[in-house]
């Protein structure tokens, strides 16, 4: 049962065309951003007239990405900080300044972008038009909705 989904996940997968500019444009993107987010952690100790523990400052963002994985609480709320924290005192910051730079990082990286998200989740509802299908309304159960494996492939 097991292999049998992994092989039409598989299978599936390979209907996705990714071109190899497209895949570096993501990578390099994807790099950019979890760069930023570890300079905003750094910049939450100098905020705070502090120096982070630059030994463990990767590792501990790392621990934080792992903690923020793991679906114990939504978010990780409380998980990310606590990990992100340990890790950091464990590597030489004092407790207090850590655990208010961990704060204040949260603060901006996690619960800042929640506005902007919703900012963006109105201006693209007043944008963009109302499906023709979704605005008669039909049952639910009249509604189709083809298996991913019938769908076409992207050009």
């Amino acid at each position: 049962m097991l292999f049998r989904s992994v092989v039409e996940w598989a299978r599936q997968l390979r209907t996705v065309r990714l071109t190899p500019a497209a895949g570096l444009a993501a990578f390099a993107l994807m790099l950019v951003s979890w760069i930023t987010d570890v300079a905003v952690l750094a910049l939450a100790f100098v905020a705070l007239g502090a120096t982070p523990p630059w030994t463990g400052l990767l590792l501990a963002y790392c621990a934080g990405q792992i903690a923020a994985s793991m679906p114990v609480t939504p978010g990780g709320i409380g998980v990310v900080e606590g990990s992100i924290t340990l890790a950091l005192v464990a590597f030489g910051g004092s407790a207090t300044i850590t655990l208010a730079a961990v704060l204040l990082y949260r603060l901006i990286a996690y619960w800042g972008c929640i506005p902007a998200g919703g900012v963006a989740w109105l201006a693209l509802r007043r944008t963009s038009p109302v499906p023709a299908l979704a605005a008669a309304g039909p049952a639910r159960s009249e509604q189709v909705v083809a298996p991913v494996a019938e769908a076409e492939p992207l050009p």
